[in-house]
């Protein structure tokens, strides 16, 4: 399952295009190309106030110049808009 709350990502996937257009550090080719070896793929386009979270580490990820992997915590300046999230669910 594949979900953005980017209007203009979400467009270029559904339709595959593989020009050479970028949204911040992410190219939509390599995002392609790796979506090619998956068997099955479901898109979703998200509002971005059920998807804070995400936006917010999206923004973040900006300020790092390597990779960032979080398991089992996250970063503490996500903390609000997960509980933005949560209180949207309910």
């Amino acid at each position: 399952m594949l979900e953005t709350d980017c209007s203009n990502l979400f467009t270029y996937l559904k339709q595959g295009k593989q020009e050479m257009s970028s949204f911040g550090r992410i190219i939509v080719r390599d995002i392609l190309n790796l979506l090619a070896l998956c068997s099955f793929i479901d898109y979703s386009q998200l509002s971005r106030c059920g998807n804070v979270a995400a936006h917010k580490l999206a923004q973040n990820s900006r300020n790092y110049e390597d990779l960032r992997v979080w398991v089992e915590e996250y970063p503490s300046c996500i903390s609000s808009a997960i509980l933005l999230d949560i209180s949207s669910l309910a």
